[in-house]
């Protein structure tokens, strides 16, 4: 199926069936399945930023991502915690 597909396509068969599989098996949840395919939206009552070279965009994303619940819940709070180590890793992108 995949040489069938453009070129530009090919990655994405198998993304969406390893994702499928994810979804049926529960590894993945709905929630954050889309929370991928829509990044962008508003946050209504946007936190505090602990750090002035966080991007205002990704601030309010990570808000996002922390009101789902189960593994990102409160997500904002650890980045925080650990504000230098994620600070190096933004500076090496």
């Amino acid at each position: 199926v995949c040489r069938s597909l453009c070129a530009k396509h090919q990655l994405l068969f198998p993304f969406l069936m390893i994702v499928r599989e994810y979804l049926a098996a529960g590894t993945v949840q709905m929630a954050e399945y889309r929370f991928l395919l829509t990044v962008g939206g508003a946050v209504e009552d946007l936190l505090p930023q602990p750090a002035a070279w966080i991007p205002q965009r990704t601030w309010a994303e990570l808000c996002r991502l922390s009101g789902m619940a189960g593994v990102w819940e409160k997500f904002h709070e650890k980045v925080g915690d650990e504000i230098d180590a994620w600070k190096a890793g933004y500076d090496a992108v």
